[in-house]
């Protein structure tokens, strides 16, 4: 088990230093200094440490280079006095009527077909914009067409709402996908009660979550996937709020009922109290833990969060700073708050059965299976998703019950009768989790460090195994199966695979057959055989207290019986641990050639090289090393040459360097020579306990250069081994990628928790502590006559390579779209328009 802590995604333990820049100011922070401090009454407080040359001069260097570009500013930069008004109109026409000009400088110019609540006054000048402007750059107004326009259809379902329903159907989709979205202005975030209706909001939007995820766990769920959000995007210049989900193409009708259903039952009724206390103290939760690891965000993320904050409207607050107005806006928010966000967020949805007031327009985009059969379940057209939508919204609905959630999953009592005891040593660190209520009254909840122990032990000692959890299960690996039938890339490699393994079912995609036959006692004994507490190893990271973690180990891990789940435990186990998993099939030579035809209307080809490789920590099928096989080639090797090579972590190091220079070769040749692709990668399976393993090359191509794509990779890898062998400047330069890569993972929790699993497993020897404290030093030691004998251990002879093309067919009756090209404009051709007038003589 792998665990880390929520600063997984840290890259400096060093303080960040934020500048903020607005129109007419420049502040410069440090990250521990006061920001903005919001206040009821919406101002904020913000201090400066000073700027070099006077903070004047500052801003109006700012203000010059990184300033609004207005109507009056253009106009005065033109020299022409004739052509000063007319730019001036022209530029008042670019922004007039758009949430550009009516809301930030920072959105595009671009007006929306809102969808709000009838009862916004605030909004109406964005929704029909006062005054004219002189040219009607954003269309506006009505035009007749040259040519017959095909304008997605609109029906009007309640007075003043509007749903736009549009429908893309393709042969290779194997699910059916509902994307049912509304704009609305973004609410800026400036004062402590805009902040309050903010966290109402999320409060809100994670109950509905929760519902819509309990709501398809079921024996035969409707949906796959489903989520709801609203999110303020500067890029579009507005607030989206979108209902996202997927489904078997027969089930459409089914989800889109279930979900609006969750929809309006908060809008109609908003949350429980049970509800609004638990996602309330997650929301305090999350700012607490942002709070923590304030200091270790990095330029780029602060920097990214302070544009789109300025972008919005918004105040920017420091970590510390939102934790605080967290605290306070929690305080005092009630559950009143909560269900008016509700229904403000679902209004577009309960507008449409009559029982809320909205106007606008709602967008409903589904991409669908392409299917003739127009009478059956699976068959999606605009009328009928349209009819599918209103039906939705007509289903009675009822409040949500409340829910009493357990403060443990296991009482003490069951822990007071173990007697047994499993030492585990890891590290794992995390915040209380759980609290109830703020500020002083605050009651604390069990850290997350407890909960995560309650949970594995219940998995170990009390898993409760569920049919519909099966059902769920098999649904995600039959659409899987059926989705890499269509899909060139994936269809592909499996047949390379299975000509590599000899059909070694351990290694393909499982088939729908199988995947049928399972049964809940072939699962159960599955997973349990693999949970014997003997044979476990926790691996965790972070920044922890040591006794207190350990204690928690102890607790509820080191209390669990040493015997449970023996039951379930493999009758037969291998004498040598090492040999516990076996190793990859034996390549049956000489090697062969698979062509592909797959029926798609995209034309397009793929290219695949394979071969065997030894493991990631070097191990060969037949259980040779990487190290035995380089030492009895190099007969004059020094002292120092076998004790670098003797090292643990020699042949990991050693063939990730490999890797590294033949995406470069195979770059250089394929791409930037020889000009026949735009991608082309090499990479190893990577297996830790199974011996041996393969190589693969993968490189897109048009279908005329698919050959030639292939030729030169074969090329490329000959050319490595023989003509031109590794360079010093190759292997510095790879050197240099492998170590960055490494330090930069190191800021990871989840890289060390992957580094430290396995270092107690005798199924892998070779991973231990060195292969954690000498990464650097084995790194630098690496020479290019180690890598040039390490290549010399994967498959690159023409008899032990596997080759494949797949290239895509035109479907037949498929007939191709019409392209209708632009006409040519000055700049269009190379050399832009002088060059084509010369061209033309």
């Amino acid at each position: 088990m792998q665990t880390g802590d929520d600063d997984s995604n840290s890259a400096s333990s060093q303080p960040v230093a934020v500048s903020e820049v607005t129109i007419g100011s420049a502040v410069e922070k440090g990250a521990g200094e006061p920001t903005a401090a919001m206040t009821d009454d919406g101002a904020a407080a913000r201090s400066s440490n000073g700027v070099d040359g006077g903070e004047e001069e500052a801003e109006s260097v700012i203000e010059d280079k990184f300033g609004h570009i207005t109507a009056e500013k253009q106009a005065s930069e033109i020299r022409l006095p004739e052509l000063k008004e007319e730019a001036s109109k022209l530029a008042d026409a670019v922004v007039g009527g758009t949430v550009k000009a009516a809301q930030s400088w920072h959105y595009p110019p671009v007006r929306h077909d809102w969808c709000i609540p009838s009862c916004s006054e605030g909004y109406r000048s964005l929704v029909k914009p006062d005054g004219e402007v002189e040219y009607d750059l954003h269309l506006q107004k009505p035009y007749s067409l040259d040519e017959k326009v095909d304008f997605l259809a609109t029906e009007e379902v309640m007075e003043g709402l509007e749903v736009r329903p549009h429908i893309f159907r393709h042969e290779l989709l194997q699910a059916f996908s509902l994307h049912l979205f509304a704009k609305r202005p973004v609410d800026p975030i400036t004062d402590l009660p805009s902040f309050r209706r903010s966290l109402a909001r999320r409060v809100a939007l994670a109950a509905l979550q929760i519902r819509l995820n309990v709501g398809g766990r079921s024996d035969d769920p409707a949906f796959t996937f489903v989520e709801f959000n609203q999110l303020d995007s500067a890029r579009e210049g507005c607030a989206v709020c979108s209902l996202d989900l997927t489904a078997e193409p027969s089930r459409w009708r089914d989800a889109i009922c279930k979900s609006l259903s969750e929809i309006r039952k908060l809008g109609l009724f908003g949350v429980t109290p049970g509800e609004m206390e638990r996602y309330a103290s997650a929301l305090m939760t999350d700012a607490e833990q942002l709070a923590a690891q304030g200091d270790r965000i990095s330029h780029g993320d602060q920097l990214a969060y302070l544009m789109e904050t300025v972008a919005n409207g918004h105040t920017f607050m420091s970590p510390e700073q939102s934790y605080e107005m967290t605290a306070n806006a929690l305080s005092t928010m009630t559950l009143e708050e909560v269900n008016q966000a509700a229904k403000e967020l679902c209004s577009h949805i309960t507008a449409i059965g009559g029982e809320a007031q909205s106007e606008g327009s709602l967008v409903a985009v589904a991409c669908c299976p392409k299917t003739d059969n127009k009478d059956g379940p699976d068959y999606c057209d605009e009328q009928s998703l349209l009819q599918c939508i209103k039906e939705a919204c007509k289903i009675e609905v009822e409040p949500e019950e409340d829910v009493v959630v357990p403060y443990s999953l296991v009482p003490e009592d069951e822990l007071m009768q173990a007697n047994e005891s499993l030492i585990m040593d890891f590290t794992f660190p995390t915040t209380n989790v759980g609290n109830v209520g703020f500020g002083e009254n605050v009651k604390l909840g069990i850290t997350g460090t407890e909960a995560v122990m309650q949970i594995v032990r219940e998995v170990l000692v009390g898993f409760h195994w569920e049919e519909d959890a099966l059902g769920r299960s098999k649904q995600s690996f039959r659409s899987a199966h059926e989705s890499l039938q269509k899909n060139l890339e994936g269809k592909t490699t499996e047949m390379i695979m299975e000509s590599m393994t000899q059909n070694d079912k351990r290694f393909l995609s499982i088939d729908v057959d199988t995947v049928n036959a399972v049964t809940l006692d072939d699962a159960k004994n599955a997973v349990m055989s693999q949970l014997l507490p003997s044979k476990l190893e926790v691996s965790t990271s972070g920044d922890f207290d040591v006794s207190e973690v350990l204690d928690l180990v102890l607790k509820y891990l080191g209390s669990i019986p040493n015997d449970a789940n023996n039951e379930f435990a493999p009758k037969e186990m291998a004498s040598d641990p090492s040999d516990e998993y076996g190793s990859v099939p034996a390549l049956k030579l000489p090697g062969k050639h698979i062509d592909l035809e797959l029926s798609d209307s995209d034309p397009r080809a793929v290219s695949y090289v394979a071969g065997t490789a030894p493991n990631l920590w070097g191990y060969l099928a037949d259980g040779s090393t990487v190290a035995e096989k380089v030492a009895k080639a190099d007969k004059k090797a020094s002292e120092y040459d076998q004790q670098r090579r003797s090292h643990p972590l020699f042949a990991n190091v050693a063939l990730a360097l490999v890797a590294e220079i033949l995406n470069r070769r195979l770059f250089s040749t394929v791409r930037e020579r020889k000009q026949l692709t735009y991608d082309a990668n090499f990479s190893f399976t990577g297996f830790e306990r199974l011996k041996g393993g393969w190589f693969l090359v993968t490189v897109t191509a048009s279908k005329e250069n698919a050959q030639k794509a292939l030729d030169a990779c074969k090329e490329t890898l000959h050319a490595l081994r023989k003509s031109n062998p590794i360079s010093p400047d190759n292997l510095e330069s790879a050197k240099r990628v492998v170590l960055n890569r490494h330090e930069g993972e190191l800021r990871s929790s989840s890289y060390w928790a992957m580094m430290m699993s396995g270092l107690q497993e005798e199924s892998i020897p070779l991973k231990g502590p060195l292969s954690m404290t000498d990464f650097h030093a084995v790194v630098d030691a690496i020479t290019t006559k180690d890598l040039q004998l390490t290549l010399e251990c994967l498959g690159l002879d023409d008899k032990e390579l596997y080759t494949a093309i797949g290239k895509t067919v035109q479907p037949e009756g498929v007939v191709q779209d019409e392209v209708v090209k632009a006409s040519p404009m000055a700049g269009m051709s190379r050399g832009g328009a002088l060059m084509a007038k010369s061209r033309e003589y």
